[in-house]
């Protein structure tokens, strides 16, 4: 009967190691990305594309597109659409100054 506890107390031992491992993998595999991108965000990677950034300097074209239905043709983009939905989206671009600002996670440079 001794032998028989010892078997069943090992099995255990076992199960609880073989649980504990897929958990580490499953965190690994699901929430580790995730976290290397939000600091890749934070960092303003994202920000950096080449492709969005104009001829002057902090000056950026980005293109975007909705289903809101649009209320105004002229004033700021915030204001041009509404909340009310429609069928067909709707594409255009915009051209901003993103004025560089410390975000989380960056350092501050000195010079």
């Amino acid at each position: 009967m001794r032998r028989f506890r010892k078997w069943v107390l090992w099995g255990l031992v076992g199960l609880v190691v073989v649980v504990a491992a897929a958990g580490a993998w499953i965190y690994a595999a699901v929430f580790l990305p995730t976290d290397i991108a939000l600091r890749h965000a934070e960092a303003f990677l994202f920000r950096r594309m080449a492709i969005a950034e104009l001829s002057e300097e902090a000056t950026y074209r980005f293109f975007f597109a909705t289903n809101r239905r649009q209320v105004t043709d002229d004033g700021a983009l915030e204001k041009r659409f509404g909340t009310e939905r429609q069928d067909a989206l709707s594409f255009g671009s915009f051209v901003t100054r993103i004025e560089p600002s410390l975000g989380i996670g960056m350092l501050i440079n000195p010079t």
